[in-house]
């Protein structure tokens, strides 16, 4: 009896120890399944789930702007890297998976010009390029793959090596999108054969991204204005108009043109420019413009101007922003029949007109100003180039000299795009964690890791049974 009991009883715990091996086989197999459910599902989610940018200065944070643009973009847009994607900046790689994720109208793909060169054929363009194009419209924008990550060349001067101060990743695709999207393009002529200054870079990014083609044209040379020219930029000349170019200016500003003229910053005495100012209500200080109540760096000629919101040149700014200009001329208005000024940027009541003998002349001065006719032509006139030098605008970032300058020249173009997104700053530290890290620490280690723990957890109870 006592045997046939012994022998029940170890077939009874035998039973039981091979169904709990059974039950933590299972559990074991179900753990296993729900990890590969689990990786499968989350391999499916977009970037946008995926990927959380924790960046110091939000590298991979894509703009309202932009966000607002793509969720009303309706024509597919296709984006071509004309680069092997291992050989891509994986910064630039991750931000355009991000930025793509935003629309179902995107697509992205990858193109080895080694392994397929007949891309760059197709295509038109070279290697390490992105190819935005739409199938659509039929337009195609084209952005180099190195203009994207900017930097200071200062100092690569100053110590030898390139130090990154930009990535212009979003702004530049925005662009590029809205561009082949849209049928709209506007021509800028800048003056030349008169000692004028060029266009900094950045302005004329800034002009390329508004859809404006901007090209050169000799007044002299060409006999006229072009007929295509919707807005004329005449840069810091240190040569006077000839007669000609005068009367090229009249008929053009009489059939409804936009001619903008910033002055040099030397003293100079243009009698042509002066006589084109006069007729239409503006006239020039004899010296130099400081204001003693808004200035930077105990320089007064270096003035911070009061900008006159409200007028259709100064384009979305407010009463927040800041332009600075040094080394300015100061208008004074006249009435002139048939014309209308409007000043947009001017000093304080402590401005000062400082001749080359050293006189002052106190007064409120304008350092900025349109005049439109009834005839629909508008002159605009800046008493110094300083509004668009490189100088200024690439040394301080935060002004809104060159958003004005592009509201000005686009303030009687129709259809213009306002878009407009500024570069990231690459100048505070990045603190990038990979998300598929984070992914593949949760999966691969601390899920597996919690269900051994449990799983030993739960058989030192049932031990105890």
């Amino acid at each position: 009896m006592k045997a046939a009991a012994k022998n029940g009883l170890t077939v009874f715990f035998q039973g039981h120890q091979s169904r709990r091996g059974a039950y933590s086989a299972l559990i074991s197999a179900v753990a296993i399944a729900l990890v590969i459910v689990l990786n499968l599902a989350v391999g499916l989610l977009p970037t946008t789930v995926t990927q959380k940018d924790i960046t110091d200065n939000h590298l991979y944070q894509v703009s309202d702007t932009s966000k607002s643009y793509l969720a009303a973009l309706d024509t597919d847009v296709a984006i071509h890297v004309l680069a092997k994607e291992s050989d891509v900046d994986a910064r630039i790689v991750k931000f355009i998976s991000v930025y793509a994720a935003l629309s179902g109208h995107l697509s992205v793909e990858y193109i080895d010009p080694v392994a397929h060169p007949a891309a760059l054929t197709a295509y038109d363009a070279s290697a390490n390029t992105i190819v935005v194009d739409c199938a659509a419209t039929g337009r195609q924008e084209t952005v180099a793959i190195s203009d994207i990550i900017g930097y200071d060349s200062y100092s690569y001067y100053t110590t030898g090596t390139y130090t990154e101060n930009s990535f212009d990743c979003e702004g530049r695709l925005t662009s590029a999108v809205d561009a082949v999207v849209s049928a709209v393009t506007h021509k800028v002529y800048t003056t030349a054969g008169h000692g004028e200054a060029s266009l900094s870079d950045s302005l004329t990014k800034l002009l390329t991204r508004s859809h404006l083609d901007v090209a050169s044209v000799n007044l002299l040379q060409s006999g006229s204005v072009p007929s295509d020219c919707d807005a004329l930029i005449c840069c810091a000349p240190t040569a006077d108009l000839a007669d000609d170019e005068l009367t090229m200016l009249r008929t053009y500003l009489s059939g409804g043109g936009h001619v903008l003229y910033l002055m040099s910053s030397e003293l100079l005495s243009l009698p042509n420019w002066e006589t084109l100012l006069g007729e239409n209500g503006l006239a020039v200080t004899s010296g130099y413009i400081a204001d003693t109540k808004s200035y930077y760096s105990n320089n007064p000629y270096a003035i911070f101007p009061a900008i006159a919101t409200g007028s259709g040149v100064a384009g979305d700014l407010s009463s927040s922003d800041n332009m600075l200009v040094y080394s300015s001329r100061g208008l004074l208005t006249a009435e002139v029949s048939g014309v209308t000024v409007t000043p947009f940027l001017t000093t304080t009541d402590g401005g000062y007109n400082v001749d080359t003998d050293g006189s002052k002349t106190a007064g409120t001065y304008v350092l900025a100003a349109t005049a439109v006719s009834t005839a629909g032509g508008r002159l605009t006139v800046y008493g110094s180039d300083s509004v668009i030098s490189s100088q200024i605008t690439d040394s301080f970032t935060n002004l809104a000299n060159l958003r004005q300058f592009v509201s000005a020249v686009t303030a009687d173009m129709k259809n213009v795009s306002q878009i407009s997104v500024e570069a990231v700053s690459l100048t505070s530290a990045r603190n990038t964690v990979p998300a598929a890290g984070t992914w593949s620490l949760l999966f691969a280690v601390i899920l597996p890791l919690g269900t051994l723990i449990w799983g030993l957890i739960r058989s030192r109870q049932r031990r105890r049974l």
